[in-house]
């Protein structure tokens, strides 16, 4: 009666401790989530300027340094 009791709560600890993992894994991962691809500098500054963070001067000048 003992062994059953004790195996019962190993059973609901292991239970517990999946779905929390899961849980917590889920929230940054998920299971659908893409696959992240890193930018490139030039991406980057193609993103930034089309979202008004930097102005035409400053994409002109970084877009010359990284040579493109």
């Amino acid at each position: 009666m003992g062994l059953m009791m004790l195996a019962g709560l190993i059973l609901i600890a292991a239970v517990v401790y999946l779905l929390l993992k899961g849980a917590s894994s889920s929230r940054t991962e998920g299971v659908y989530a893409v696959p992240r691809q890193e930018e490139t500098p030039l991406e980057i500054a193609q993103r930034r300027y089309a979202s008004g963070e930097i102005t035409p001067e400053e994409f002109e000048r970084i877009k010359t340094d990284l040579g493109g």
